[in-house]
């Protein structure tokens, strides 16, 4: 029996895979075969084992790639969420050059996010529209206005001292663009060019406007830029013979407008509403007749405040 045993251990499967014997330093050929058939063994489960690995591997792949059909799967919110900020942080740049404007009627509410730059004839319009709202009315809906005597394209660009211009805003004086910058305003009205043109000529003051302009876009860059066109003077014996007149101001205009047009920047010819039939601004609308002939009567703001209602944009 114990014979019997030892030969069934011999001649057993795996023992005949590792069985070798030895000949002069060689396999024999039947351990030759025996190993052979042995790898073959193994090679076909490797096969059989790492083929259904990869199968169900595939699997997991192409389903994990399929979108998730609930919120928050894979992190799926958060790629939204970014794409979402994404595209809320980014504006169309809304002055185009070469759209065409169309004007339209608009109402108290269309001001509400707007600024108005401008000189000694804007600074009335603030009073103005400050006595109006303080008797109860709407005008200009809520918008806000940074204004001074005397300030222009050039001076605007100085640094702020105690002798400088620049208007005020929350009680501190400081520069158009680093006011703009707070506000934040839909749409930058701006009537400056008074002060520019007998001081710096027609090249100077785009120069100077358009260096204004850019600070104030760079601090806001989302503003709509609209331009009024310089207003005429009236013209009388006591200022007939000062540096500023109606030739110098209309050539001030047409660069203006070409400025404007070139930028993509809105441009209001409010100046052809106030001129009488020689060019001037007409008598009724002149509140400084026998002095610089520039500044405004109440009926002018009326008139100026009705044309912005009518060309909104």
């Amino acid at each position: 029996m114990k014979n019997k045993e030892n030969k069934d251990k011999k001649d057993s499967f795996f023992k005949n895979i590792v069985k070798y014997k030895r000949l002069n330093g060689a396999t024999t050929g039947k351990m030759k075969g025996k190993k052979t058939a042995f790898w073959l063994v193994v090679t076909a489960l490797v096969t059989v084992v790492f083929g259904t690995c990869v199968f169900a591997l595939g699997n997991y792949n192409r389903e994990s790639m399929m979108l998730p059909t609930e919120p928050g799967m894979f992190g799926t919110d958060d790629i939204s969420e970014s794409s979402e900020s994404s595209s809320e942080e980014t504006t169309e740049n809304p002055n185009v050059p070469g759209e065409e404007v169309e004007f339209k009627t608009v109402d108290d509410d269309y001001f509400n996010n707007s600024v108005f730059i401008g000189d000694s004839i804007s600074y009335g319009l603030t009073l103005y529209v400050t006595e109006k709202r303080a008797e109860g009315e709407n005008v200009l809906g809520t918008a806000q206005f940074l204004t001074s005597g005397s300030l222009s394209f050039g001076n605007s660009l100085w640094d702020v001292s105690d002798e400088s211009v620049h208007p005020t805003y929350n009680g501190e004086k400081m520069k158009l663009e680093d006011a703009v910058g707070q506000i934040q305003p839909d749409k930058i009205y701006i009537l400056l060019g008074t002060n520019d043109v007998a001081l710096y000529g027609v090249e100077a003051t785009i120069a100077n406007a358009d260096e204004a302009i850019n600070r104030m876009l760079e601090a806001s860059p989302n503003s709509r830029i609209i331009i009024q066109s310089v207003t005429p003077k009236y013209i009388s014996e006591s200022n007939a013979d000062d540096d500023l007149n109606n030739d110098k101001i209309n050539a001030m205009n047409e660069a203006l407008k070409t400025f404007a047009e070139e930028k993509g920047y809105v441009y209001l010819d409010i100046a052809s509403q106030f001129k009488d039939s020689n060019g001037g601004l007409a008598s009724e609308y002149c509140g400084d007749q026998e002095g610089m002939g520039i500044h405004f009567s109440n009926a002018a703001y009326e008139m100026w405040i009705d044309y912005l209602y009518s060309h909104g944009v």
